[in-house]
């Protein structure tokens, strides 16, 4: 939170680059690139998405 960086935001930094740092190469897989496929193909389709805090 933007409290806690103020309070400590050397500590903030280090959980932050072991919490996120992992995922900096992420690449999208099979699943990700099937509704770009789905659509070159001529489908219509709708991507519902969720956001889970």
């Amino acid at each position: 939170s933007r409290d806690y960086f103020s309070r400590d935001p050397v500590h903030f930094w280090e959980l932050f680059g072991r919490i996120f740092l992992p995922w900096a190469h992420a690449q999208p897989n099979a699943v990700h690139r099937a509704p770009g496929r789905l659509a070159a193909l001529g489908k219509q389709l709708t991507v519902v998405t969720q956001n889970i805090d």
